[in-house]
Parts: C-alpha cells; sequence; structure tokens
C-alpha cells in the first residue's frame, strides 16, 4: 500500500556565490536510468509506469511522467543499480523506493510532466554513496 502521507524534512540553506539560497541538500547527477513508477494517480487510478530519470542526487530524483499527479503525493519507485554501483559481493539489481512528490513542472512533450520526488528509504542514502 502507498502512503501519501510521508513527512517533509526541513532542508539545508546554502548561500551560493550568486547570493541566492540553494535549497539543495546534494548534488545532482545527470543521469538516464530507467524507472519504474507505482502510484495512484488524481483520478484514484493506480498506475505502473516505466519512464526514466533525468539526474538524482542523494534524496531524490526529476523523472517523467504521463499520470497526473500532485504535490504530497506518494510513490513507488524501482531503479536499475548497474553492477558497478553495487556495494562489493551485493546481489542487488533493482533498488526499491518509497518517494513523495516535491514538484511538478511541465514537460517538453504534451502530455508529459517533469516529476522531482524525495526518497523516504532509509536506503536511499546508501545507493546514492555507492554510485560515486
Amino acid at each position: 500500500m502507498i502512503d501519501n502521507s510521508l513527512p517533509d524534512t526541513e532542508m539545508d540553506e546554502d548561500r551560493s556565490l550568486t547570493g541566492l539560497k540553494n535549497k539543495r541538500r546534494s548534488r545532482r547527477v545527470l543521469v538516464n536510468l530507467p524507472v519504474k513508477v507505482r502510484g495512484i494517480n488524481t483520478q484514484g487510478v493506480k498506475f505502473e509506469e516505466m519512464t526514466h530519470s533525468i539526474d538524482v542526487s542523494l534524496g531524490g530524483a526529476l523523472i517523467l511522467l504521463k499520470q497526473s499527479l500532485t504535490k504530497g503525493m506518494g510513490l513507488e519507485l524501482s531503479l536499475p543499480m548497474p553492477p558497478g554501483v553495487r556495494k562489493a559481493g551485493s546481489s542487488h539489481s533493482v533498488y526499491h523506493t518509497a518517494a513523495k512528490v516535491i514538484r511538478i513542472d511541465p514537460g517538453e512533450m504534451a502530455g508529459v510532466f517533469r516529476i522531482a520526488v524525495r526518497f523516504h528509504d532509509a536506503h536511499a542514502k546508501k545507493y546514492h554513496l555507492e554510485v560515486h
């Protein structure tokens, strides 16, 4: 079952060179990974959509979706863990995590949305650190 009430957490705020506040928790990595997304759209219909990431960071990802969603909705994501990313001796080839929609922007194509999600799983940090 998908939990649409994932808790918010505070973001660190740093000053960038331009003096604007940077609310990013960590550096984004531009990476096109296949992502399986499961959830319930705004019409209350369960969906499963194969898509891809635009970028991934320590705490979340930016993905493309054709589903109508709202900020705060919960999703389940499955991302591949390429052999070079896995810990030595690990046989896990897919990383599963809960995520929360934090931003929705229009995509470049009609009917496609750029969805920013925050990972909720405690292992999200471990996945990201293994990528570097």
